[in-house]
């Protein structure tokens, strides 16, 4: 504004001696006071020059104000050219995040309706096109147009999201959905009903803690699926050794060759020290003779 009055000054100035302006003789000499308006004219073209040009800073948003009120136009990094009444205000359009961990970590409401609490992160930003309508509804001192912005159009409905995302999450289910599947599946719903003046980034979910009721059901149902899966082995090696003994003796009533054969397995193992006379042929009275192995 002040800007703005001073340009009026000196142009007034400026057209009063060009209007105004006459001869003024001193002896010899004439002088036309026309001249003088040269002075206003390149302090005005002086004023003109610096407040016509603007320059937005990188990953900056520049909104165009007149006496104060937003316009429609937003400018991208780099110079610009403005009227000299105009203002142009840098918003922030670099990617911001909203971090939820440790005890800052958001509580959710299961299908069960215990609770859980997810650690996670959204990352998000202004949309550049839509800087003026932030700007216009969020302006405040230094500093908090992004914070108002953040709480109103990110905080709140992120939070509406992620309850609704979990409120059908059964934690005790070992086919649940992990992290990753629980984070798309809040973004998705996110994107349909965010605000579009940010555009939403990323959301990752570290990971879901249930509250102690739920961990209690956790930790009995593991321990009852490896019981269960320690008797399951169990039963398939009892199955496998009695169809096991099953063929051997089915193979020893056919040929007794190979009791005769497992027996001196046993003895060139060292499995066991056989007595005096020994013999693992039956009926025979042969000592028995060990093979040592070649060296």
């Amino acid at each position: 504004m002040g800007t703005t009055i001073t340009l009026a000054v000196f142009i007034i100035i400026f057209l009063s001696f060009l209007i105004f302006g006459r001869k003024v003789s001193s002896g010899s000499d004439t002088f036309n006071t026309k001249w003088i308006s040269v002075i206003p004219l390149l302090i005005v073209l002086v004023i003109l020059t610096f407040t016509t040009w603007t320059t937005v800073e990188a990953k900056q948003v520049g909104v165009v104000t007149s006496f104060g009120k937003p316009s429609d136009r937003t400018l991208d990094s780099g110079p610009h050219l403005k009227w000299p009444w105009q203002k142009v205000i840098e918003v922030d359009s670099t990617i911001q995040s909203n971090e939820y961990h440790g005890d800052d970590a958001l509580s959710v409401i299961l299908v069960d309706k215990n609770t859980a609490k997810i650690s996670t992160t959204i990352r998000w930003y202004i949309a550049p096109e839509n800087a003026n309508d932030v700007y216009a509804e969020f302006r405040g001192k230094d500093g908090e147009l992004i914070e108002n912005a953040r709480k109103a159009l990110v905080s709140t409905p992120f939070k509406a999201a992620m309850n609704a995302s979990f409120n059908k999450y059964d934690a005790t289910d070992p086919d649940a959905p992990g992290t990753y599947e629980m984070a798309e599946k809040v973004k998705t719903l996110l994107e349909s009903t965010l605000d579009d003046r940010v555009v939403l980034k990323s959301i990752t979910i570290s990971y879901i803690k249930p509250d102690e009721a739920v961990q209690k059901k956790i930790d009995a149902l593991q321990t009852q699926r490896g019981a269960t899966k320690v008797a399951e082995e169990k039963k398939a090696t009892a199955t496998a050794e009695a169809e096991a003994n099953k063929i051997l003796s089915e193979s020893i009533s056919n040929d007794p060759n190979v009791l005769v054969s497992k027996c001196l397995d046993l003895l060139s193992d060292g499995a066991f020290t056989p007595p005096a006379g020994f013999s693992c042929w039956p009926n025979g009275g042969s000592a028995v003779v060990v093979p040592s192995a070649s060296k």
